[in-house]
């Protein structure tokens, strides 16, 4: 089983191919993304940064 920061990096990935695009612009909030992940928003906010930190993104991530 995937831990929070693997389930948003695999979904973020997906995304990416999915849309051809490495710009996340979702409309959905982010507590709506953060229930489809089956974590909390604060964990959200928290994996975010952590793959941001961890230079797995070079551009911003921006959710509503």
């Amino acid at each position: 089983m995937l831990d929070a920061k693997e389930r948003l990096y695999a979904s973020l990935l997906d995304w990416e191919r999915d849309y051809q695009s490495s710009t996340y612009q979702l409309a959905m909030t982010k507590g709506e993304v953060a229930n489809w992940l089956g974590i909390t928003p604060a964990t959200l906010s928290r994996c975010l940064k952590q793959l941001v930190a961890e230079v797995f993104f070079d551009k911003p991530l921006h959710l509503v």
